[in-house]
């Protein structure tokens, strides 16, 4: 690592040990590199002309009833149609509702007001996993709408990808899934890939990106934290006044403790507290 200034070497050793399938490193690789994602999206879809037009790493959107969606890249082509990038290492969170929510959320963003809905572009959901989540044993399983009685193609312009991460055929996805997985630039065999992830952990510039992300990345976690010991506070603070309102009244004969677990809606925990407190 060709660097002058002196970094902590505890997140030097993490940057070292980085690797694309870990999806805060690929969001910053991929963050300033239209080049890569080009790369993997030509490799995946098997579109070697695909041209990146417009890039955002990451992109936030909000559905109608307040659940939201981190995008953790989401590209738009030349042709118009668009693609999310979404790494998943935790099989749980590569499951098809998931899928699903993404690929309409995805959609809800690309319908200008007054549209026509033929103008809807095609979009796609890509998921890269760590494992076969599947348990298939293709490198890439696509899925899309189709009528159930004789098969033929919905033709929405829906399209839904899966890539293993654990494949490693002899084939482009193999090699790209092995770089994927590759914490040292000098062996991985895509030279774009190669080229960005060198930057990112050996040249001043990158590892002061990658620093910085480190840091942002601590106190990010050191604010959620303090917002759930302030949230815990709360509730507490909440219950405890809950429970002394409970006590007066059965103690000023207004209520029997039934009743007044009954109109509070106190839980059985908080009903055994309050037996404890007459």
């Amino acid at each position: 690592m060709t660097t002058n200034r002196k970094w902590p070497e505890e997140d030097l050793a993490r940057i070292r040990a980085f690797r694309l399938i870990d999806d805060d490193f690929m969001k910053v690789c991929f963050a300033g590199s239209p080049e890569c994602v080009e790369f993997v999206l030509r490799t995946v879809l098997d579109k070697p002309t695909l041209k990146v037009r417009r890039l955002t790493v990451p992109s936030q959107r909000t559905g109608l009833r307040g659940h939201s969606v981190i995008f953790d890249v989401l590209a738009v082509d030349a042709e118009g149609k668009a693609y999310d990038i979404e790494i998943q290492r935790s099989d749980r969170g590569a499951g098809s509702r998931r899928a699903r929510f993404y690929s309409a959320a995805l959609d809800f963003g690309l319908l200008g007001k007054g549209e026509s809905y033929e103008a809807l572009p095609e979009s796609y959901v890509l998921f890269i996993t760590e494992n076969d989540v599947l348990g298939k044993g293709f490198p890439v399983t696509h899925f899309e709408r189709m009528a159930v009685e004789d098969g033929n193609a919905f033709g929405d312009g829906s399209h839904i990808v899966y890539v293993n991460g654990a494949w490693r055929g002899k084939d482009a996805v193999g090699r790209l899934m092995r770089d994927f997985f590759c914490s040292d630039p000098k062996k991985m065999k895509s030279s774009v890939l190669k080229e960005r992830t060198r930057e990112l952990k050996e040249t001043e510039k990158g590892v002061g990106t990658m620093c910085k992300m480190l840091e942002e990345m601590r106190n990010e976690a050191e604010a959620r934290g303090e917002a759930r010991g302030e949230a815990r506070g709360e509730a507490k603070g909440r219950v405890k006044g809950l429970l002394a309102a409970a006590k007066k009244m059965v103690e000023d004969g207004l209520a029997s403790l039934d009743q007044v677990a009954k109109t509070l809606n106190l839980t059985k925990a908080q009903q055994r507290a309050l037996r404890a407190m007459l």
